[in-house]
């Protein structure tokens, strides 16, 4: 019971950001030039059976590590959409406001709390890529 009222605020922000964030997942295509080459990397990476290094149209490509491709092979396993592509992304930007607002809490006060996760929130790296 303490806990969650201590926790209150961050469990409403994380809840409506949440429904917000997820349910526009799905309805762009994807745009950004990143998401579509990390979407051929992990394309290519299940294709091709190669885990280890990204391949991009049949060449070798060192210039990223494969680990983020790792992870929404993870994400894409059952079905390859935008959804499932974007979906740790989503999960990443939740995770940092609730360890902003851990932090921000723990430091300072509950009110300079809300405000950093809102701030962050309303970030254009939060707005402009969901």
């Amino acid at each position: 019971m303490k806990f969650i009222r201590k926790y209150l605020p961050l469990i409403f922000i994380l809840g409506v950001s949440g429904i917000y964030l997820f349910s526009r997942l799905g309805r762009d295509m994807l745009n950004d030039w990143d998401e579509c080459i990390y979407a051929a990397y992990t394309h290519s990476m299940k294709a091709g059976g190669n885990y280890l290094v990204n391949t991009f149209n049949g060449p070798l490509v060192f210039d990223k590590p494969p680990l983020y491709m790792w992870i929404l092979s993870i994400a894409t396993a059952f079905h390859e959409s935008e959804f499932a592509f974007r979906f740790f992304s989503v999960v990443a930007a939740l995770a940092l406001v609730a360890a902003i607002y851990i932090f921000t809490q723990k430091h300072f006060s509950k009110k300079a709390a809300i405000l950093a996760s809102l701030l962050i929130l309303s970030s254009q790296s939060i707005v402009s890529h969901f």
